[in-house]
């Protein structure tokens, strides 16, 4: 096993649960990272850890940022997601609403990556961003532009998820 994961998952996680417990009815959503800042962890208000709440939220926002800077560009939207994630991924009903077709890909950052520089070569769809379950998040820089580079960068879903929560209403601590 990875052992970055294992201290993740054995370390980082319980503390981030007792803090949420500690502060629950308070906050909304916690944070963390991993040591080199690649991956993310996020805990909902029930203190329960969920990357496909996290990257549901990132992908909205991300989706909708694009729609208004580019309000006649019609084109369907694609999202890549490692295969683990859950049916919420996949059956999003403001995704769908944004034209987001999010797509599964094999287990692992290099596949995801490879699937945003390559599905970015087609015109006639837009590849916005990718995550897995890990916490590794991918977005491409200009989605309008093919060949714009993919970058891995937890800091943007989680400035994406800011935005969505203070865009819809939702409650801060």
């Amino acid at each position: 096993p990875n052992p970055e994961l294992t201290w993740v998952r054995d370390l980082i996680q319980p503390q981030l649960q007792e803090i949420a417990r500690s502060h629950l009815g308070k906050i909304i959503i916690g944070m963390a990272f991993d040591r080199d800042a690649d991956r993310q962890n996020i805990l909902d208000d029930k203190a329960q850890s969920s990357a496909d709440k996290f990257g549901v939220l990132a992908i909205r926002q991300l989706a909708a940022n694009y729609r208004k800077l580019h309000p006649n560009d019609h084109r369907k939207i694609v999202a890549y997601v490692d295969m683990k994630c859950s049916l919420l991924v996949f059956n999003d009903p403001v995704l769908k609403e944004l034209n987001v077709e999010v797509r599964p890909t094999k287990t692992g950052h290099s596949y995801l990556k490879w699937h945003l520089r390559q599905a970015g070569q087609n015109t006639k769809e837009i590849t916005l961003a990718a995550f897995e379950q890990s916490g590794h998040c991918f977005w491409r820089i200009d989605p309008a532009n093919p060949q714009s580079d993919v970058v891995e960068d937890p800091m943007a879903f989680i400035f994406a998820v800011m935005q969505y929560l203070q865009e819809n209403n939702f409650s801060r601590s």
